[in-house]
């Protein structure tokens, strides 16, 4: 379920004047997601993604859409950020920032083949080469702190040999042993239900609101445990 938020038609064709979409065809809601309110809006000249975030603020918004934004510039299969009339990117809905990106053509896949797995790895290499030196910066949410976070809130409820692994781990991620290995921004959340293909063409990357500065081999561990 991704639809928390519901938008009139009324709305919609407000939408449509205020970004200069076209005429008003139709709307649906897009059930796939988990986080955010998303819908797709057709009108005579196409279709549109619009979606309302649930949970990041308005404050934290630019970081992606700065980046998106840049990706896309860089030819790289993503989503630029439409601005209205007034050249603002986010609409305010609800006290919910609310904004809207082209559609993509493409479908996601469940069991991927070769061709799209390489595909997938070259377009994450892409991603980390574009931004090395990317200037903005956005702390890991998922990271150290969230770690340890977790871990002393689900300790009681693990079995002996579970919780002996995992305060294993815990300790060894808790080493300085990451100064030197590669970062740029990552994708974080580069799993199947966030890229497209065209038959064996990747078309599109999707959902960059876990992107952040990080380590690279954590979106190559998070792509190779989901590909």
């Amino acid at each position: 379920m991704s639809v928390y938020t519901t938008l009139t038609t009324a709305y919609f064709k407000q939408l449509c004047d205020a970004y200069q979409l076209g005429g008003y065809q139709a709307h649906q809601g897009i059930t796939e997601g988990i986080t955010n309110t998303i819908y797709q809006l057709t009108t005579d000249t196409g279709r549109f993604i619009v979606t309302i975030f649930e949970e990041i603020t308005v404050s934290d918004l630019p970081f992606y859409l700065d980046l998106m934004n840049y990706l896309a510039e860089h030819k790289f299969p993503c989503q630029l950020v439409y601005k209205d009339k007034d050249g603002q990117s986010i609409q305010d809905f609800q006290h919910k920032p609310l904004i809207i990106v082209p559609y993509l053509p493409g479908n996601t896949v469940d069991n991927p083949t070769v061709t799209q797995m390489i595909s997938v790895a070259e377009h994450l290499a892409i991603l980390h080469s574009l931004t090395l030196h990317y200037p903005a910066k956005q702390i890991n949410p998922r990271g150290g702190e969230w770690r340890d976070q977790v871990f002393n809130k689900i300790q009681s409820k693990l079995q002996p040999e579970d919780l002996q692994l995992l305060e294993q781990e815990v300790k060894f991620q808790q080493q300085d042993f990451d100064q030197n290995i590669p970062r740029s921004i990552i994708h974080a959340d580069l799993f199947r239900d966030n890229v497209l293909f065209e038959d064996e063409q990747l078309s599109g990357v999707l959902d960059f609101y876990y992107a952040c500065h990080g380590v690279c081999v954590l979106d190559l561990a998070i792509t190779i445990n989901d590909w």
